[in-house]
């Protein structure tokens, strides 16, 4: 019961460093666009999105400290943690040094790399400087997140990381108030993005009895990593193919121009499901403790309310686009772009199916045993590329979506839920029914819901998707908030609780 609470916990934090994250961008974007102007707001976002790449250099490594954490805590082995720590340390302190070479050199020819007006040339210079060196430095301070999340720490890691967005936000917006520039944001970006991770290690010291020394780099430890990191590093560099890929298609067989359209509809997918992984990750951690504890009515227990959670978040989502996908294209930007909905139709009934699973990818990573996981993603990015090529002669950009929406569909109805169940010997048919059936069956009256309200109000707008979505949410939440007291252990508990608190108080 406690696990879930802390689960409980983590998930809400987790949410409100997203939607904080979600709304400083929309707000602050045309504020920093209209003081910095093209050239400079152009310049800013095309240097963070290069450096960005620099991100792959984490090699998986954050990933294992965050399983092989929660597993030597769970076990109680002190010294085999801070062994742990202290190698993936010393190996993130020589990536750092490495990215902060290639800062170097990149800052020389960064104004060769981009078509950079003259009068720009010194700015990126600096620029790719501040941000490559704010990298580099991240590297070995981000392992105490990693950390953190091992420990499930997950609030602590969310309302740090909130609070840090909010305190960048008000500085970026007083030193662009008096009259400073790219670079001023640029260092008050990079200087909020390393204390953060500051503060994270303040935390992390004075929850475990580390010792930092080059003595306690170990080679088994280093093996572990390896074995454990590798598969995670080849998973991400699938996952880039995957979903890196369909724009640059677009753009090269198609038009330049069609790529705005492709966008529109991917990222607003892209958007919403982040909402869906958050919840999944969180029982990444506590597979990994359930591991090492041998807990297998754990493991099989997070399977099914983890995969629960997950399709509760992810399923509306899907019923709230299909319906109201094209007033939202329209109302945000614009009525040109309502050709994008057949992308966004697409795309998040796949991905959302895919998002509410990502429970059992979590849980296999936690459990060590993802290695195939790493393969399959290879394979489904490379049948992504050769499935949008060819269906982009048959059906323009959506033969684009196609290529992507069927790898990843066939994936999730078949491969997931019949790996984990055979691994943690779960009937499927248990799973998907306690799983799937309740979010699958309240996403009908949410649907109806939305189209009645849809007809009601079919002038789009902001304040009427305001009042369909706002209304429509009030309907499947009251559902699933009668599941929870009704259904779940945690509910039960909270809804006797409340009862009891509420005669004690009449009694009086």
């Amino acid at each position: 019961m406690r696990a879930r609470v802390r689960l409980l916990r983590g998930v809400s934090t987790r949410w409100l460093r997203l939607g904080t994250g979600v709304l400083v961008g929309i707000f602050l974007t045309p504020f920093v666009l209209h003081r910095l102007g093209d050239e400079g707001w152009g310049l800013y976002v095309l240097v963070f999105s290069l450096t960005g790449y620099f991100g792959l250099f984490d090699l998986g490594i954050t990933a294992s400290v965050q399983r092989y954490v929660a597993w030597f805590v769970a076990r109680n082995e002190d010294e085999n943690v801070n062994r742990y720590v202290n190698t993936a340390f010393f190996i993130y302190c020589l990536v750092g040094i490495v990215t902060l070479v290639i800062t170097m050199i990149g800052t020389v020819y960064v104004d060769h790399i981009f078509r950079v007006a003259p009068a720009y040339h010194q700015s990126a210079q600096w620029l790719f400087l501040i941000v490559g060196t704010g990298v580099a430095l991240g590297f070995p301070l981000g392992i105490f997140g990693g950390i953190l999340e091992g420990l499930q720490r997950f609030p602590t890691v969310d309302l740090t990381g909130t609070a840090g967005t909010l305190v960048r936000a008000a500085l970026v917006v007083v030193v662009l108030t008096h009259g400073l520039g790219l670079l001023a944001v640029s260092l008050v970006t990079v200087g909020v993005r390393t204390l953060v991770p500051c503060v994270y290690v303040v935390l992390v010291l004075r929850a475990l009895p580390l010792r930092f020394h080059w003595k306690f780099v170990d080679r088994k430890s280093f093996r572990l990593m390896v074995n454990y990191s590798l598969p995670v590093f080849v998973f991400s560099l699938g996952s880039q193919l995957f979903f890196a890929s369909d724009e640059a298609i677009t753009g090269m067989f198609i038009s330049a121009a069609s790529v705005a359209y492709f966008a529109v509809g991917a990222r607003i997918v892209r958007y919403s499901t982040s909402f869906t992984d958050a919840v999944g990750s969180m029982f990444g951690p506590l597979s990994s403790h359930y591991d090492a504890t041998e807990d297998m009515e754990g493991q099989r227990k997070i399977l099914i309310d983890g995969s629960r959670a997950c399709a509760f978040t992810s399923f509306p989502l899907i019923v709230l686009f299909l319906i109201l996908g094209k007033p939202i294209i329209q109302v945000w930007v614009g009525a040109r772009y309502l050709s994008s909905y057949s992308i966004l139709a697409v795309l998040i009934v796949a991905v959302g199916l895919t998002r509410s699973e990502e429970t059992l990818r979590y849980i296999l990573q936690g459990m060590a045993r993802h290695r195939p996981l790493a393969y399959l993603r290879i394979a489904e990015g490379s049948a992504n590329v050769v499935l949008s090529v060819l269906m982009l002669h048959w059906f323009g950009i959506l033969g684009v979506a196609l290529g992507t929406a069927i790898p990843m569909t066939l994936s999730a109805l078949f491969y997931y839920p019949p790996h984990l169940c055979r691994i943690l010997k779960t009937p499927l048919a248990t799973f998907l029914t306690r799983a799937f059936l309740p979010p699958l069956a309240f996403c009908v009256p949410f649907g109806a819901a939305l189209l009645a309200l849809k007809e009601l109000f079919p002038k789009p707008g902001v304040l009427t998707l305001a009042v369909q979505a706002g209304a429509g949410g009030l309907v499947y939440g009251a559902l699933v908030l009668w599941f929870v007291l009704t259904r779940d252990p945690l509910g039960l508990k909270a809804k006797a609780r409340l009862v009891e608190a509420i005669r004690g108080t009449l009694s009086r």
